[in-house]
């Protein structure tokens, strides 16, 4: 597949270990603790596209002020809440307007609250709906001191996971992406350091203290 063929991250070094982007159809998991900027990386992906943005914490209300605020581009916006989300994620998927790329935040009260069963179907119909569309969608999946019962499934389902962790030193917050699963390729050994304010750069020391 070449590069053209490829969702960019927006994120131009990231692209370039990913060969351009992610791969179309490709289920991504980002784990990251909940305190940490994860909104500036979904910015990165949706600028300039369709997407359809789940919420299960945050009211409709809430992301569409914040989105209208900070972005262009055509994003629909459903609240999902904590009950039955797995039901109320298939039915945004079923009514929404032409294809979009997926982003579900938070992905955690989803594993908390949905049987296994129920949880494998609807990962593997999401990844259906992306397989058939050439879409991405972007799960993110909190990091907690207990860990949701279907966090395991998650990652085993996952083509992609990135794992996003938030270090405080002395001269600031620095925030260090890394890949640790890329299916049908190599992990990146790279340690990504983000500055979610403006572009992303990679560094390429493999041992950072």
């Amino acid at each position: 597949m070449t590069h053209v063929d490829r969702v960019s991250t927006g994120i131009r070094m990231l692209d370039r270990h990913l060969d351009g982007g992610l791969r179309p159809g490709s289920l991504t998991s980002l784990v990251a603790s909940p305190a940490s900027q994860v909104n500036p990386l979904f910015y990165e992906f949706m600028e300039d596209r369709s997407w359809l943005y789940l919420s299960t914490y945050r009211s409709t209300r809430a992301v569409e002020e914040e989105l209208d605020e900070l972005l262009w581009g055509d994003v629909e916006v459903a609240h999902v809440g904590v009950d039955r989300p797995a039901r109320r994620i298939k039915e945004a998927i079923g009514n929404m307007t032409g294809e979009r790329h997926v982003i579900v935040d938070p992905m955690t009260p989803v594993e908390a609250n949905t049987s296994t069963g129920q949880y494998v179907d609807l990962l593997n119909g999401l990844k259906d709906y992306l397989l058939d569309t050439g879409c991405i969608a972007l799960l993110y999946c909190t990091e907690q001191e207990t860990v949701p019962d279907r966090r395991e499934t998650t990652l085993t389902m996952a083509d992609v996971v990135w794992e996003l962790d938030v270090v405080v030193e002395s001269k600031g917050i620095e925030t260090r992406l890394t890949v640790p699963k890329y299916r049908s390729r190599r992990a990146i050994d790279e340690v990504i350091k983000l500055d979610l304010g403006q572009k992303a750069v990679v560094d390429a020391s493999k041992n950072i203290a």
